[in-house]
């Protein structure tokens, strides 16, 4: 993994920390599995006003329709880096670090008109001039690791159905419930039809529901009431097909078995 920082004279020290700081964390990754590995991204955001031909930037002149002090890359709202919480069974593995790669200034700021601007509209400074860029942001990361191994014993998804759930009510994204099934489904097989449809009724959106079908399919018993789950779950008929085609289902049978109350 490269990292490229941007370097200016001034705030050498500054950068040289950044740089000591993300090597050591980057030597640590290397030794960890990859897949284990998820990148936390938060947004610091600021709108500047200007007062005796100076610029000022604070949170607390954001508008109502501005993005949050603190928030996801799609500019919802988070809690302040300091107060945001490794989720249960991952941990911090490098410490929040600005992002200085791309147009940013020496602090890692970015420049623009709002913040609802395409991203290849983001400026390295702020133009006083034209008063054009009265919003900047901050991009922070952090890598958390997966810790399925050092989890207690009663809490390890391989201990009974309820703690796959609960483990995954505790996930915001598809995404990350995903990465849980993963680990759970390689010691794992699905014998419940309830637990099947509860993992499902766990998924936001449709294209995480049919990868969670396509991922099981080979976990799970062939029963009328398995495929009645999944099918049920599943909203477009495309993704009802591509579902029995992972269940290996004879196509002569498709009809039927699409036709089950």
């Amino acid at each position: 993994m490269n990292v490229t920082l941007r370097q200016k004279p001034s705030f050498q020290k500054k950068v040289d920390q950044i740089v000591a700081t993300r090597r050591l964390s980057l030597n640590h990754l290397n030794k960890l599995p990859k897949s284990d590995i998820y990148l936390d991204v938060i947004y610091e955001n600021e709108r500047g006003t200007i007062l005796f031909n100076s610029s000022n930037f604070s949170k607390k002149a954001l508008l109502p329709t501005d993005h949050p002090s603190f928030s996801n890359p799609r500019g919802s709202y988070v809690v302040d880096r300091k107060d945001f919480q490794c989720p249960p069974n991952w941990e911090w593995v490098s410490d929040w670090i600005i992002d200085m790669n791309g147009p940013v200034d020496d602090d890692g700021w970015s420049y623009n008109l709002s913040f609802n601007q395409p991203e290849t509209s983001w400026k390295d400074r702020f133009d006083l001039n034209n008063f054009i860029s009265s919003v900047r942001r901050r991009k922070w990361t952090r890598m958390r690791r997966y810790t399925l191994d050092n989890m207690p014993e009663s809490s390890s998804p391989t201990k009974g159905n309820e703690t796959i759930i609960e483990i995954i009510q505790q996930k915001k994204i598809d995404r990350e419930i995903i990465q849980d099934l993963e680990k759970y489904i390689k010691t794992n097989n699905l014998k419940d039809p309830k637990l099947f449809k509860d993992i499902l009724t766990e998924m936001r959106y449709e294209c995480g529901k049919l990868k969670v079908c396509l991922l099981l399919a080979s976990k799970i018993q062939h029963s009328n009431d398995f495929i009645k789950a999944g099918l049920a779950s599943l909203k477009y008929g495309s993704d009802k097909l591509e579902f029995l085609k992972a269940l290996k289902v004879n196509s002569k049978n498709y009809r039927d078995l699409l036709s089950i109350d």
